[in-house]
């Protein structure tokens, strides 16, 4: 009786084995993973560059802020002839401002070269006004050079960093004035590691200096 051999054969001639088709969950799983991690990676890139941002943007504009106020002096001293500038300029140079006195030469000037003037009663906006984005508080002093006829002046201007906003009072919020205890540790902030600088406690300071010079001295 003759034997007939059946051959199965199978459907994938070159291994032998059948194909697997898709992803099993493990590698869903870890490709989910690895996606997440990329898109987390790219936020945490735009939230960096979001803040660098915003330090350029404060620091650029207390730059300005500091340079406004030097023209408001400098404005001033066109009424400075001889004697201090607390007896000669009375009248001030730019109304209509968020200035705490008028005129801001002399108010500097009253403070002495030993302590800081708060020169506005609330946050003011790059443009010296309380009607924009009120971040910025400005201090400042100043004192007498080449017998008299010359004076220097230093002027800080603070804001608050991202999680931080200036007081209603000295000590409770919300954001409405520019705290009068900030000018006690300007100096301190020149030393940002300072225990009682302003930095310690959340706030920002960039300072800046000019000569205002007596009509007539140059």
């Amino acid at each position: 009786m003759k034997t007939t051999r059946v051959q199965t054969q199978s459907p994938n001639r070159s291994t032998g084995r059948r194909t697997r088709a898709g992803f099993t969950l493990v590698e869903l799983l870890i490709a989910m993973l690895i996606l997440a991690i990329g898109i987390m990676a790219i936020l945490q890139m735009q939230f960096s560059s979001m803040g660098s941002a915003m330090i350029s943007r404060d620091n650029s504009n207390a730059s300005d802020i500091a340079k406004r106020i030097f023209d408001v002096m400098r404005a001033e001293s066109g009424q400075w002839r001889g004697g201090t500038i607390a007896n000669d300029v009375d009248t001030p140079a730019f109304n209509g401002t968020a200035f705490i006195s008028s005129p801001v030469l002399a108010a500097v000037d009253g403070g002495g070269w030993t302590s800081w003037t708060r020169l506005f009663a609330n946050p003011v906006d790059p443009r010296l006004t309380t009607t924009g984005t009120t971040r910025y508080c400005a201090y400042a002093r100043g004192g007498y050079l080449e017998a008299g006829d010359v004076f220097t002046v230093q002027i800080a201007v603070v804001f608050p960093s991202a999680n931080k906003a200036f007081p209603a009072s000295n000590n409770a919020p919300p954001a409405t004035q520019c705290p009068q205890y900030a000018a006690a540790k300007l100096d301190a902030s020149m030393d940002p590691l300072d225990n009682n600088s302003l930095q310690m406690e959340g706030y920002k300071v960039q300072f800046f200096g000019s000569h205002i010079y007596r009509r007539g001295y140059l």
